[in-house]
């Protein structure tokens, strides 16, 4: 169920070295019109569901075989510096 008081900002590392600002919900992170591929991001949870929940996800990037996982924060980046071609992302109570 949908709950408007639960935060994810996320932020992304761009094909030219740029990273983004923390974006909040509702907000686009990457870039429109510059063609610039993601090959990192990053997602944490704040507020009040930060003491009782982790974000925990993975990046699926060109040239690997197996998602690159992450959790809380962690830059979800592929070793070779592929572009994302695929994210999945879990809320765990703790």
């Amino acid at each position: 169920m949908y709950n408007p008081s639960v935060r994810f900002p996320r932020r992304a590392k761009l094909k030219d070295g740029t990273i983004t600002e923390w974006k909040s919900n509702g907000d686009f992170s990457g870039t429109i019109g510059n063609s610039l591929a993601i090959q990192a991001f990053a997602i944490r949870i704040t507020g009040p569901a930060s003491l009782t929940c982790d974000c925990i996800y993975g990046g699926l990037f060109q040239g690997d075989h197996f998602p690159i996982r992450a959790s809380n924060g962690q830059w979800s980046e592929a070793p070779q510096g592929g572009n994302l071609i695929a994210m999945q992302i879990t809320f765990l109570e703790k």
